[in-house]
């Protein structure tokens, strides 16, 4: 669990890692003492729990491969993403 520090200014700050985007989250609190902690830790906790409870959806390989052709036809030619239809269509057809 993440523990609130003090910052210089009087404010409290805890950073919580997100595994989603590989970054740290920050919340911070103006209340001084014991409240801002607290505060500052429920706010964290609070973020970790929504994350958690967050449903993922399970995407089968054709569907990726899907997904992956559509985030890259604006950037790859037009035979190279016919050949990745071609190639899902052979080897990854939907049931």
């Amino acid at each position: 669990m993440a523990t609130a520090k003090q910052l210089p200014s009087g404010s409290w700050r805890c950073r919580v890692y997100d595994k989603t985007t590989g970054k740290y989250v920050s919340f911070t609190s103006q209340l001084p003492g014991k409240r801002g902690k607290a505060e500052a830790e429920l706010m964290a906790r609070q973020f970790q729990l929504e994350r958690r409870s967050a449903p993922r959806k399970r995407l089968t390989v054709g569907e990726c491969i899907d997904k992956y052709i559509d985030s890259k036809r604006n950037v790859l030619s037009p035979s190279t993403i016919d050949g990745y239809i071609r190639s899902r269509r052979c080897c990854y057809h939907s049931p």
